[in-house]
C-alpha cells in the first residue's frame, strides 16, 4: 500500500480531503479501455454504478467492458464481454478492476493482468464514505454505502460490498 501525506493514499474516494478522478475511478484518467473482471452478480452491480459515473460519455466512449474467463454471452446489461485472451491481445492503454467474490481467483487474475503490463484501478461508489485518514491498497472496490473509518488499513484488491462497515483501527489484508 502506498500512502501520501499523513499516511493517506492519494486519489481515493469521493469525500472531501480525497482527490476524485473522473468517473469515480482512482488513478489516471479512463480514456483507456477499462475492464471489469467478472460479469456475475457483484460485477453487474459494480458496472451499473461505474456506468452511471461515466454517464457524461456513452458506454462506447467510456470504454467500459466486462472480462470473463469463459464468456457465455457477448454482452451483459449493455456492456461488451471479452475473454481474458481477447483483452490481453488488445493494444493501447488498458486497466482493470476485479469484481469477483473468490479471493483466490482475484489474486490469480490480477497477477496475470499486471504481469501483462495492465494496471489496476480502484473503484469507489459515489455513496461510499472513505476516511481521509485511512490507508488503502490498489485495485480495490468499495461499493454503495460502504463506510471506511479513520485509521484503517486496507490491502490490495479488497472488496467492500454494499453497506459494509470497516471500523477504526481495522487492518484488512490483500485479496479479502
Amino acid at each position: 500500500m502506498s500512502s501520501g501525506p499523513a499516511g493517506r493514499t492519494s486519489g481515493i474516494g469521493p469525500q472531501a480531503g480525497h482527490l476524485k478522478s473522473p468517473f469515480g475511478f482512482c488513478g489516471s484518467d479512463v480514456d483507456s479501455l477499462f475492464a471489469l473482471v467478472g460479469a456475475g452478480g457483484l460485477g453487474r452491480e459494480v458496472m451499473e454504478w461505474a456506468q452511471v459515473l461515466s454517464s457524461e460519455k456513452s458506454r462506447e466512449e467510456a470504454k467500459l467492458v466486462f472480462v470473463e474467463t469463459i464468456p457465455s454471452a457477448s454482452s451483459r446489461n449493455g456492456s461488451r464481454i471479452l475473454s481474458v485472451e481477447s483483452f490481453l491481445s488488445l493494444g493501447g492503454e488498458r486497466s482493470f478492476g476485479v469484481a469477483v467474490a473468490n479471493s483466490n481467483f482475484r489474486e490469480e487474475i490480477s497477477t496475470v493482468l499486471q504481469g501483462a503490463g495492465i494496471f489496476s484501478k480502484s473503484l469507489i461508489a459515489p455513496s461510499a464514505s472513505v476516511s481521509q485518514f485511512s490507508t488503502i491498497g490498489e485495485g480495490l472496490i468499495i461499493c454503495r454505502n460502504a463506510i471506511v473509518s479513520p485509521d484503517t488499513e486496507i490491502g490490495d484488491f479488497f472488496v467492500a460490498n454494499n453497506n459494509s462497515y470497516i471500523a477504526h483501527d481495522v487492518r484488512v489484508g490483500n485479496y479479502l
